[in-house]
């Protein structure tokens, strides 16, 4: 079944006709856009109340577009155990620094570094962890106050205890 509009256009036999006929096509061209959007957010709405239901039952919608995709991103995500999952309470960044450096002492930025670097607190997304540690130091002494710097390249935590084996006689880090 063919549009009113169609045959209106198979009648016309000259311009002038055509041109006359224009805003009555018009009209049915606004009044066929509205349907169409009418009719488009019927389905989207009918896709969504079928895509809730398919997640209360736990069946993904394969109708939908990319979920083929997500589904197998899912699974590899799932057996992919090229890497150990995370632990959510491994310390970063400043918070690794100020772990270690709670320990008491006096340390170096290297020092803090091979610390973190042996617990395994590195972020292997990181590219450059000792200028991070590094930087974490700084913050820790510059923006924060709470590392005191002892020495030339050596800090220490302000609250942590003191480890005496790390200082001079004179009670400083300086060699």
């Amino acid at each position: 079944m063919q549009p009113d509009s169609f045959n209106l256009l198979r009648s016309l036999s000259e311009i002038g006709g055509f041109e006359t006929s224009l805003p009555t096509l018009n009209e049915q061209a606004v009044i066929r856009r509205k349907l169409a959007q009418q009719l488009l957010d019927e389905a989207l709405a009918l896709e969504k109340i079928i895509s809730g239901v398919n997640l209360l039952k736990g069946t993904p919608n394969l109708g939908e577009p990319g979920a083929l995709d997500r589904i197998e991103a899912e699974v590899h995500a799932a057996i992919d155990t090229s890497k150990p999952a995370e632990p959510a309470d491994v310390p970063r960044g400043v918070d690794a620094v100020r772990a270690v450096m709670l320990d008491g002492g006096v340390w170096t930025v290297d020092q803090v570094y091979k610390t973190i670097m042996r617990r395994d607190w590195i972020d292997e997304s990181v590219m450059h962890p000792r200028k991070a540690v590094e930087t974490a130091v700084n913050r820790l002494y510059s923006k924060y106050g709470e590392v005191e710097r002892v020495g030339r390249g050596r800090y220490r935590y302000k609250t942590a205890p003191t480890d005496p084996t790390l200082l001079n006689g004179s009670g400083s880090a300086e060699p």
